[in-house]
């Protein structure tokens, strides 16, 4: 439209008289640039470039005005996740690496693509039009520009209807064919230049040419690079391809007069036979694989950020609400039957959470809870009630050999292990759908699911003696394809994180998975599906990958665990204890994410407290653990909430945390603690046996550190402030250290090296000696090297904090 409008100008002020006819054109030019240059200085700063500089809360200020959003709003915190994750993990000087992503190989069909558009004879036509027209009146050639811009208009709202209905192969093709037919013309026709009916033609051909190319080439500078890219390195994609069509365009146009001088018409051949060379050839069927699989990515990324405004739809109402779940869930009389027990929608889960372990760490079977069924459709809607009996409990095959000094998240004991219940589950999953063969013929699936197994389901399970993830869910994956497409995402992201393994992959599961949980959401039915509450929890693990932890909203699939550990799910129509490990997992990735933000968790955690004050010592150690994660959070509520803190409040929790470090059983002691060390000189040497004894002292002392940082008891000012601030900066460093060195000692489980990652982001600014501040950052490192996790944006900050190099 611009073009359109200089050349139109142009055109009327061919009329006027004297020297103004072309003087006004060009001071007016000079009057726009002026325009634009003032703009500037109103525009706001690039949010990536701001990101880029830790001025993150600014780029949420330029994406909320942009968006015309609240600074809260789901597709702003998207976008600065996205962004983030890209410069988390982008470098520019991978595009000089192949490996298994065949970065350079992409890099190369980039540039290639883009010559090929300009040796296809893209800009030809506004070289060409000049010479043919230059003896006609200077009315004819201004005139043809005109044309020439409309043909421009009219060819890109064509592109805009067929790049994607046709598909780009076809249709660039299709172009190349058409342009290869018009140049052979113009060719053939400009070689009568005698003959104005000749020249005409020729003209006529040549702007059907224009049309051409613009339909099938002018798109893909602006579409290629961005969908065969990985996301980190879109930008650097980006400057290669405009690079690219620049640097052959200003080739083209130094040898266009030059040659056509030479050989006339015959030069108009050479353009034909590039098309007809593009049109044979085409471009390579593994460039196409990688060109739509990159399509595919692209729409997967925008489905992402569809999916995370689908699940906060649900939004259910805020604990303990009613009409919130009235609203959404449609479970009617089912509620109403709860409340007549006396229980609410909390009471429900936390009772299947507790009463099926025992203290030897033996299923309960003495216990047996009625819980609501939600009819499926084709039945009777009413409420019924059926007994949950305890699943078999069979014997464990031998355990394999432990590494020293690490814990083995596998390591259980014959009487505290529960097999899934598999003629259950398989008739539970008799009605959904299931396109995928058992058992699996592709050995990169067979490796996805087993590194789940081996490697991820730790991330889950550190608090569950069952190990859910590890056994039940891989099993239910055979029946249910959105959690199998979960799992193989988040697998192939966690590989792709601490390997070179290709992130196309996940992109690619983690779009199949969305395809079937996104209507599946907006049934309002992810708190009736165990499968769908698992798939949406470790998509949120995915996603944490995806974000550092450096100030980041990861609440792109916290909006459906958010609904359960709320208020629990209505009915529960497997065992139950695999909706325990998904609430706790739920709750864990609540806290981190609440941390993250230094801001409150947005739960309610009131039906925890009777609960938890019944645990004796001979409570199981998993209901220890949780506890100490519960209590965790309850301090996190204090911390960052917006109601005043009183001092009595702070002590209150101070001595629950002191009375859980009491009370414990004596199974959470270490099995071995290296030599006292001082805070700054090496970190503590503190084992465990099992990973939700390492868990749950670190939450323990992470609550103290918080305690210490949020104490309301701290003068404000006066002779005993600074007494004050030195005692608790020392409890601080001190716990911090801790958490760091229960971390580096169970380095093997990946939430404790997790946790130490969160006491360094909450504190670490308070260590001033270089050698500390080494230290933590090896921790950082080394989470990220082994486990996979985002630290490189937090490691920055500390640097920068630091003014470390």
């Amino acid at each position: 439209m611009g073009g359109l409008f200089a050349l139109v100008l142009d055109l009327e002020m061919s009329f006027a008289p004297g020297s103004i006819g072309w003087r006004f054109p060009m001071a007016f030019q000079f009057l726009l640039s002026l325009v634009i240059i003032g703009f500037m200085w109103l525009l706001p700063e690039s949010p990536r470039w701001l990101i880029r500089q830790n001025r993150v809360a600014e780029a949420r200020e330029v994406l909320t005005a942009l968006e015309a959003v609240e600074t809260n709003h789901p597709k702003v915190k998207a976008e600065i996740q996205d962004v983030q994750s890209s410069l988390n993990q982008g470098s520019s000087s991978r595009v000089f690496q192949m490996g298994p992503q065949r970065i350079f190989h992409r890099a190369i069909i980039v540039a290639s693509l883009l010559m090929f558009v300009q040796c296809a004879g893209i800009d030809i036509v506004g070289l060409y039009s000049l010479k043919a027209t230059s003896s006609w009146t200077p009315f004819f050639p201004r005139a043809l520009g005109v044309v020439y811009q409309i043909v421009s208009i009219m060819a890109g709202i064509a592109c805009v209807f067929t790049v994607d209905g046709l598909g780009r192969r076809t249709l660039m093709l299709s172009s190349a064919a058409g342009n290869a037919i018009c140049m052979a013309l113009v060719a053939g026709l400009g070689s009568q230049p005698e003959n104005t009916k000749a020249v005409h033609g020729s003209v006529v051909f040549m702007f059907l040419f224009h049309f051409t190319v613009i339909v099938g080439f002018a798109g893909v500078p602006l579409l290629y690079a961005s969908e065969i890219a990985p996301l980190r390195m879109r930008g650097t994609f980006n400057g290669i391809s405009i690079s690219t069509l620049w640097v052959f365009s200003f080739l083209i146009a130094e040898i266009t007069p030059i040659a056509y001088k030479a050989i006339g018409w015959r030069f108009f051949i050479v353009f034909a036979i590039s098309n007809v060379i593009i049109m044979v050839t085409g471009l390579s069927h593994n460039a196409v694989d990688v060109r739509e699989q990159g399509a595919r990515v692209h729409e997967t990324r925008n489905r992402r950020n569809s999916a995370r405004r689908e699940v906060e739809s649900i939004g259910l109402g805020s604990h303990p609400t009613r009409s919130g779940l009235d609203r959404h869930l449609e479970v009617g009389p089912n509620y109403d039957a709860g409340m007549d027990r006396g229980l609410t929608w909390s009471d429900i889960v936390i009772l299947v959470d507790f009463v099926l372990e025992s203290g030897n760490g033996e299923l309960d079977e003495t216990v047996n809870l009625s819980f609501m069924d939600v009819q499926s459709e084709n039945e009777d809607s009413s409420a019924e009630r059926k007994e949950i009996s305890s699943p078999e409990v069979s014997a464990l095959p031998e355990p394999g050999v432990q590494e020293a000094g690490h814990i083995s998240s596998h390591r259980l004991e014959a009487d505290q292990y529960e097999y899934p219940n598999y003629r259950q589950i398989r008739r539970n999953a008799g009605s959904q759908a299931r396109t995928r063969s058992w058992p699996l013929r592709d050995p990169e699936e067979a490796s996805l699911l087993m590194h789940f197994v081996d490697q991820i389901s730790s991330f889950f399970d550190c608090t569950d003696r069952q190990q859910h993830f590890a056994v039940h869910i891989p099993y239910r994956a055979r029946y249910c394809d959105t959690l199998f497409n979960a799992i193989m995402a988040l697998s192939a992201r966690h590989l792709s994180c601490t390997t070179a393994f290709d992130t196309f992959v996940s992109d690619r599961y983690y779009q199949a998975c969305l395809k079937t949980l996104i209507p599946a959401l907006n049934n309002h039915g992810v708190t009736m599906n165990d499968d769908l509450l698992a798939a949406t929890v470790i998509l949120r693990l995915l996603e944490e990958f995806d974000v550092p932890l450096a100030g980041s909203d990861l609440r792109g699939h916290s909006f459906g665990t958010k609904a359960f550990i709320q208020g629990p799910p209505p009915s529960a129509t497997t065992t139950p204890s695999l909706r325990q490990a998904v609430y706790w997992s739920g709750l864990r990735q609540e806290i981190y994410n609440a941390l993250s933000l230094q801001q409150a968790p947005d739960i309610d955690l009131s039906s925890l407290h009777s609960l938890f004050s019944a645990l004796g010592p001979d409570a199981g150690d998993c209901a220890w653990a949780n506890q100490a994660i519960a209590h965790c959070a309850d301090i996190l509520l204090f911390s960052f909430g917006t109601g005043p803190r009183s001092v009595a409040e702070h002590d209150n929790l101070r001595r629950q945390t002191d009375e859980w470090s009491a009370g414990r059983p004596a199974s959470f002691d270490p099995y071995f603690v290296g030599e006292e060390v001082e805070v700054g000189v090496t970190f503590p040497d503190i084992r465990f046996s099992s990973p939700w004894h390492a868990i749950g002292n670190q939450y323990n002392e992470l609550a103290r550190v918080l305690l210490s940082v949020h104490n309301p008891g701290i003068p404000t000012f006066g002779p005993l402030r600074r007494r004050f601030v030195e005692e608790a900066d020392s409890q601080i460093r001190k716990g911090v250290w801790t958490v760091c060195g229960v971390a580096l000692s169970n380095s093997s489980v990946p939430p404790a090296m997790v946790v130490g990652c969160m006491a360094i982001h909450l504190c670490g600014d308070r260590f001033t000696d270089r050698q500390e501040q080494n230290r933590l950052i090896q921790v950082l490192t080394k989470t990220s090297e082994r486990h996979g996790w985002p630290t490189h944006i937090l490691e920055r900050q500390l640097r920068d904090t630091w003014d470390m190099a």
